[in-house]
């Protein structure tokens, strides 16, 4: 099969199929490496540049380091936000707790209240 190589993203329709080509290096059929269409947005691959090569594997060094970056930073507001919600259900523990406390001493007061006789 051979290689091509599209310098101008195109659509070529071709057998009752639409195919979108974009640039860069493309296996097709013969047939559709012979089109006249798609002769018309190929090429010879740009030669690479030592100089943009270099370039090139610098800013994907640099981007892979600022992923990293990211990832260790967003693993962080994962933990933080796990330790949130185990100090938030904590508190609702507790909330209850006290609450319950504060039912029985209201329980207990309406209780004792009731037991003594009122003096005349």
């Amino acid at each position: 099969m051979p290689k091509i190589y599209v310098n101008r993203e195109f659509t070529l329709q071709l057998g009752g199929e639409k195919r979108h080509f974009t640039v860069g290096n493309h296996t097709v059929d013969a047939e559709t490496a012979s089109h006249w269409y798609v002769k018309a947005h190929v090429g010879d691959e740009p030669a690479l540049d030592p100089d943009t090569s270099a370039a090139a594997d610098a800013l994907l060094s640099e981007l892979d380091a600022r992923a990293k970056v990211l990832q260790d930073a967003e693993l962080k507001v994962a933990q933080r936000e796990q330790a949130a919600d185990k100090r938030e259900a904590s508190l609702d523990e507790r909330e209850k707790a006290v609450a319950q406390r504060e039912q029985a001493a209201d329980n207990a007061d309406q209780g004792a209240a009731g037991k003594t006789k009122p003096t005349k």
